[in-house]
């Protein structure tokens, strides 16, 4: 009856917190409505547009000093903080964070119309918080699904399109988006 229900409409929802905090929230979406099967489907080919983002001048505050690596990483922190929120207020997802960099997906793990359009709103906005960033992006067909070791993996994209949008961001100018 009415304990039934509840318990049926608040699974997805307690689902949904429980892993938000280490997943996007398009992600615990998908988890909370399909379950840990979504995890073990195979990768499928979509449509997604790929920003990597290299914050500047983090890495050469922190050699040598134990001290200010304390302190720097509660700075990246903020920063991401911010970038995060950015992706997801365009229904991006953070495939990763890697250090003082971050990987963002748009167009997965569902369809999403203007998925390039809201990569690039995103880049701006990322621009914004880190002005001193270098950033690439790219769009097209990849694969999206469980990536890594059959013992430990992860959700994520592989294809041309992610590692032209990381050579964009590697090869690219702060001042400037990479595209």
């Amino acid at each position: 009856g009415t304990v039934t229900g509840v318990q049926t409409c608040a699974l997805p929802i307690l689902r949904r917190s429980r892993i938000s905090r280490y997943v996007s929230p398009s992600v615990a979406s998908l988890l909370a409505r399909g379950g840990t099967d979504t995890l073990e489907q195979a990768p499928h080919w979509m449509h997604a547009a790929c920003v990597f983002l290299d914050l500047q001048g983090f890495s050469g505050m922190v050699e040598g000093d134990e001290q200010a690596l304390t302190e720097v990483h509660g700075r990246v922190r903020g920063v991401m903080d911010a970038l995060a929120r950015a992706v997801f207020e365009q229904q991006g997802m953070v495939v990763d964070f890697t250090g003082d960099g971050l990987f963002a997906a748009f167009g997965v793990p569902a369809e999403q119309q203007g998925h390039v359009a809201a990569a690039v709103r995103t880049a701006l906005a990322m621009r914004a918080v880190a002005p001193a960033s270098r950033i690439g992006i790219d769009a097209g067909r990849c694969l999206f699904g469980p990536m890594g070791a059959r013992q430990h993996a992860k959700l994520g994209l592989f294809g041309t399109v992610v590692n032209r949008a990381s050579r964009m961001e590697a090869l690219g100018r702060p001042e400037r988006l990479q595209a």
